[in-house]
């Protein structure tokens, strides 16, 4: 089954990029500029994970929708990685991002190729835990 990967980014030539990225890598993007039809979707699909930025348009925006999505039952627990320039915003907000899993952040600009491998991180966390003693 292909993963489903909802992006929420309000940038057309960076919500482009990485939708092309995560197609070449064999993932089904889902992509989206809106924060409410973005949360919809998240609740209709409930996709295997989501990139949200933190500014969609207005500077709080994406941590509202990420705090809708980790409130709702239907989408507390899809992983959560924040793709974002805003280091004031995750400063001011570090204490919320400690609380809460399934949560990675990504600061842009970013490598592709550091992207998808913290998406392959994030969509296979068994990997890590299961080396023999």
């Amino acid at each position: 089954m292909t993963q489903r990967i909802l992006i929420v980014n309000d940038d057309p030539a960076l919500l482009r990029l990485i939708d092309l990225l995560l197609k070449e890598e064999g993932y089904e993007p889902i992509p989206m500029h809106n924060r409410t039809a973005a949360y919809s979707m998240a609740v209709e699909e409930r996709p295997s994970l989501i990139i949200l930025d933190t500014w969609l348009g207005e500077r709080d925006s994406g941590w509202d929708l990420l705090l809708a999505l980790k409130a709702d039952e239907i989408t507390e627990g899809i992983p959560v990685l924040i793709c974002t320039s805003d280091l004031d915003g995750l400063k001011e907000k570090a204490a919320i991002i400690s609380q809460m899993r399934g949560l990675q952040v990504i600061g842009k600009p970013f490598d592709p190729d550091t992207l998808l491998l913290r998406i392959k991180e994030m969509l296979e966390p068994t990997l890590e835990g299961s080396s023999s003693e």
